[in-house]
């Protein structure tokens, strides 16, 4: 894994907002499965953020959580519940 991956093992959590090489590694895929998610539309696209791109980690797991792919097979799924994403879920913006 690249430098910046390295240096988040200091760190007690991921951060808010993340690389695409963060992000593909928060969410278990290399970069380049990673990048051919968001451009199929399987995985929201980043937003700039002081002119970097960037992925919200809580935006990603709401997507992810939310995927057919993440109930298939299940016969009842219930979802991750993060009080923080049900805010920004009341607040309808950052939609997957």
């Amino acid at each position: 894994m690249g430098r910046s991956i390295g240096a988040l093992k200091g760190l007690p959590g991921w951060p808010l907002m993340l690389s695409d090489e963060q992000a593909a590694a928060y969410v278990g895929l290399t970069q380049d499965q990673f990048d051919r998610a968001v451009s199929a539309g399987e995985l929201p696209r980043g937003r700039l953020l002081v002119g970097e791109l960037r992925w919200s980690r809580l935006v990603l797991e709401r997507c992810l959580d939310e995927s057919p792919a993440a109930t298939a097979g299940m016969a009842e799924a219930d979802p991750l519940f993060d009080p923080i994403a049900d805010a920004i879920d009341r607040m309808e913006f950052h939609k997957c």
